[in-house]
C-alpha cells in the first residue's frame, strides 16, 4: 500500500476552561466526532494511536490513560510522546507497513489546567537556560526563526544544510558521523546496537529443536510473554505432529488467552497439521479481524495442503465481517497460493 487518505476529523471546541471534562471526557468526545465524521464505527477501526505530553498532563506515560476512552479494546495501540501531528505520521507509517489499515489517531492535552509556559520551561537545564524562561514554543521558535531567515523563499542543497547545522551546532555533525550516514553506502558503522542476555538465551533454545532442546516447566514459569513470543518466532515454522502435541499438551499453548502467543503458535500447529490448532484457528479467524493476525493464519492454512480447501471456505464464510482492507489482502493471499 503506498496510498494513505485522511478519511474523517474530529477537535473538541477550544475553551479558555473546561472544568467540568476529564482527559478522558475529551478524548472520547473527540473520537465519536472524528468516526461520524468518517462514517465508520470503532469496529471498523484495527490500529490506534495515542498521542500526548507528559509534561502537560502531569503524569508519567500519560498516552497510555486515555486507551478506553478512545475505543482501543482488543485493538492494537501504540501510545507515542510529541505532538498530534507526530501522531498522524507514525500512524500513516504502521498503515504503510502493510500490517495494519485503519487507523485513529487521537492525541490530547488540557492546557487550561496550567500554565504552558512554566510546565515547558522546566525541561531545560536549571542552571543556565531555565532562568532566561525558555520554554518549548520559544526554543523551537528560535531554532526556525534561525532556519527562515537563513533560506526562507528557497531550496537548499545537502551541502548547505550541513554548512548550516555546522555554524549552528559545531561538532554535532561529526559526533554522530553524519557522513557516513549522508553520504555512505549501507548503514553506518555507528549503527545503534542492542543485546539482551535472556533474548540470545530463549533463541538458543529454539535453535536446539532440531537437537532435541526443549523449553522445561522452570523456563514456563520465569518466561515473559515477549519470551515465548521469541521462542515461537525462533523455533521451526513446520514440525512433527508428534512433537507439535508434546509441546501443546506440556503447555497449553492453543489454550492461550494471550493473542500474540496464540496466533504465533496457531501458525506453527496448522502447518504442521496438528489437529487442535487447526481447530483454534477457524475460531480466533472468526473472532479476530485485526490484519497481522489475518494474513499469516490464512497463509499457514493455505500452505499445508490437508487445510488448503478449508482457508478458501473458512474466509467464504468470516468475509463479510472482515475490513474491506482485510478483504482484499486475505484474498490476495489466497489467489497467491491458488486456494
Amino acid at each position: 500500500m503506498d496510498r494513505v487518505a485522511i478519511v474523517g476529523v474530529g477537535q473538541t471546541k477550544y475553551e479558555r476552561r473546561k472544568k467540568a471534562e476529564t482527559f478522558a471526557d475529551l478524548v472520547y468526545e473527540v473520537t465519536v466526532k472524528a468516526l461520524e465524521d468518517a462514517g465508520l464505527a470503532i469496529k471498523d477501526i484495527d490500529n490506534v494511536v495515542t498521542v500526548s505530553n507528559d509534561f502537560w498532563d502531569g503524569r508519567t506515560i500519560s498516552s497510555m490513560a486515555i486507551q478506553d476512552a478512545c475505543g482501543s479494546r482488543h485493538k492494537d495501540i501504540s501510545t507515542v510522546e510529541g505532538d498530534g501531528l507526530f501522531g498522524a505520521f507514525y500512524g500513516l507509517m504502521r498503515i504503510l507497513s502493510g500490517s495494519f489499515g485503519t487507523t485513529l489517531v487521537v492525541a490530547h492535552m488540557k492546557g487550561s489546567e496550567s500554565r504552558m509556559n512554566l510546565i515547558t520551561n522546566a525541561m531545560f537545564d536549571p542552571i543556565y537556560s531555565r532562568m532566561l524562561g525558555l520554554d518549548a514554543i520559544t526554543s523551537a521558535a528560535m531554532q526556525a526563526r534561525a532556519y527562515m531567515d537563513r533560506f526562507r523563499f528557497q531550496s537548499i542543497t545537502t551541502e548547505q544544510w550541513i554548512d548550516f547545522v555546522e555554524a549552528e551546532l559545531p561538532g554535532v555533525l561529526k559526533q554522530v558521523n553524519a557522513e557516513g550516514w549522508i553520504h555512505g553506502s549501507g548503514v553506518p558503522d555507528n549503527e545503534p546496537t542492542f543485546h539482551s542476555a535472556r533474548k540470545a538465551a530463549v533463541e538458543a533454545l529454539a535453535a536446539g529443536w532440531d537437537t532435541g532442546e526443549r523449553p522445561t516447566d522452570e523456563d514456563a514459569k520465569v518466561w515473559s510473554p515477549e519470551e515465548w513470543l521469541i521462542y515461537l518466532q525462533a523455533m521451526p515454522q513446520t514440525v512433527d505432529p508428534a512433537d507439535c502435541a508434546a509441546l501443546d499438551e506440556a503447555f497449553g499453548l492453543t489454550a492461550s488467552g494471550n493473542a500474540e502467543i496464540l496466533a504465533a503458535w496457531l501458525g506453527i500447529g496448522v502447518r504442521s497439521g496438528h489437529a487442535p490448532a487447526i481447530a483454534r484457528t477457524q475460531a480466533f479467524l472468526r473472532e479476530m479481524g485485526r490484519m497481522k493476525f489475518l494474513k499469516p493464519l490464512y497463509s499457514a492454512l493455505a500452505a499445508n495442503p490437508e487445510t488448503k480447501a478449508l482457508a478458501r471456505e473458512l474466509f467464504t464464510e468470516v468475509k463479510p465481517t472482515y475490513h474491506p482492507i482485510a478483504q482484499m489482502v486475505v484474498d490476495s493471499v489466497l489467489e497467491q497460493r491458488a486456494v
